[in-house]
């Protein structure tokens, strides 16, 4: 379900390695800033599954999250109670940093991310994603043709197309 997270931002800035590539990646990263709101998904699962989660989150640290840091709309505020935890993965501290020609930002992972958001949170939500995460401006790797993301989603070439348009759109409001 959609939520917004409250005192967190989003940025390019997870380092991966990639042992069977000459290069690694960036991904997303959260991480801690007073006046910042993201928006996301809010996963419900069992706690059984959490070890799971957790191997394929290595490289990240789960950190509780206070249940006033998130809001809800008004229909779904109920589904939280019986909660026994709420958190979120942030990169560890060895893992962050800018993203580089060695550890570029995978284009198949942006199309994942960004399908997710229009899916979710329609193109108002998509745009505010867009404008919320820092780090667009560092290198990243056209991959679609052969994807190295993993779980890399076909996009028809209008998907595409209006990804690249809102990018391009944000570069120039950026510079």
């Amino acid at each position: 379900m959609a939520a917004v997270i409250k005192g967190w931002r989003r940025v390019w800035s997870h380092r991966v390695e990639a042992p069977n590539r000459d290069f690694g990646c960036t991904s997303l990263n959260v991480e801690r800033h007073p006046e910042a709101t993201i928006s996301g998904v809010l996963v419900r699962m069992p706690m059984s599954e959490l070890p799971t989660l957790d191997l394929r989150e290595s490289g990240y640290v789960r950190i509780p999250l206070d249940r006033d840091d998130l809001v809800l709309a008004p229909e779904h505020a109920s589904l939280t109670r019986d909660c026994r935890e709420l958190f979120l993965y942030s990169s560890l501290p060895k893992n962050t940093s800018p993203a580089n020609r060695q550890r570029p930002i995978l284009q198949s992972y942006v199309d994942c991310v960004m399908a997710g958001f229009e899916r979710v949170f329609g193109d108002e939500g998509l745009a505010a994603f867009i404008d919320s995460t820092r780090g667009w401006q560092w290198p990243r790797v056209n991959d679609r043709d052969d994807p190295y993301y993993p779980r890399a989603v076909p996009l028809d070439g209008e998907s595409h197309r209006h990804f690249d348009e809102l990018l391009h759109a944000a570069a120039r409001h950026a510079a």
